[in-house]
C-alpha cells in the first residue's frame, strides 16, 4: 500500500472479544502519536520495533475476537508479501 497523503487523523471503532465464562476481554485503547526518530542505530532501532510490535500484539490478542485477528493477519501478509523474503536477524 502507497503512503496517501490526504489520509488525516483517525479514530477507528472496534468490537471486542466476547465475555468467556465470565471473564471479561479489556476496552483496548492504542494512541499512535509520536513520530519516530530517524537517527537510531540499527541495534536500538531493531529492539523498539520488536517491543513495540510484541505490546501491540499483546494488546490485539488480548482484547480482539479472533476472526478479526485471523483478518488482520491475513490483511498484513498480503500487504507486506516481501516481509517473507527479508531476512529479519
Amino acid at each position: 500500500m502507497d503512503f496517501d497523503p490526504s489520509f488525516h487523523d483517525e479514530f477507528i471503532d472496534l468490537f471486542r472479544a466476547g465475555s468467556i465464562g465470565g471473564h471479561h476481554f479489556p476496552v483496548c485503547r492504542i494512541e499512535i502519536e509520536e513520530e519516530i526518530s530517524d537517527n537510531m542505530d540499527l541495534k536500538k532501532a531493531r529492539d523498539l520495533y520488536t517491543e513495540q510490535g510484541k505490546r501491540l500484539a499483546d494488546a490485539l490478542f488480548g482484547s480482539l475476537p479472533g476472526g478479526t485477528i485471523d483478518a488482520l493477519f491475513c490483511e498484513i501478509m498480503d500487504r507486506k508479501r516481501s516481509l517473507l523474503r527479508i531476512p529479519l536477524n
